[in-house]
């Protein structure tokens, strides 16, 4: 497995197939040292087959704005990719959405089960 950065969109005039209505991402490796993330300089296309980082970014700085807090901003962001990535292609995350995975997990949390 690789770590990358998002460093742009792709745009293509012809895809295979099964790619078209993807999302293609340039990126470029990273590593992970004590003092942070750093640059290979090795780029790659990378395909968004989900959209979660999409989910992630929106939640994560919406809830930064709002509460200017970094730990409710990285776990909203995170329910939001989690639900993004429950479903085929890239589709709105909707709020509600967010409330009720937040409550499974919740739910799990305590009882040790997602309540379905």
């Amino acid at each position: 497995m690789l770590l990358a950065q998002v460093k742009g969109h792709v745009v293509s005039t012809a895809k295979v197939d099964n790619l078209n209505g993807r999302k293609l991402l340039l990126v470029e490796v990273v590593t992970v040292r004590p003092d942070g993330l750093h640059g290979t300089g090795r780029d790659l296309v990378c395909v968004d087959a989900v959209g979660a980082g999409d989910a992630l970014l929106a939640y994560s700085t919406l809830a930064m704005v709002a509460t200017r807090s970094e730990v409710i901003a990285s776990m909203l962001g995170s329910f939001a990719a989690g639900v993004e990535c429950e479903h085929e292609g890239n589709a709105p995350v909707t709020p509600g959405a967010v409330r009720k995975k937040m409550r499974r997990v919740e739910t799990h949390t305590l009882y040790g089960h997602d309540g379905q």
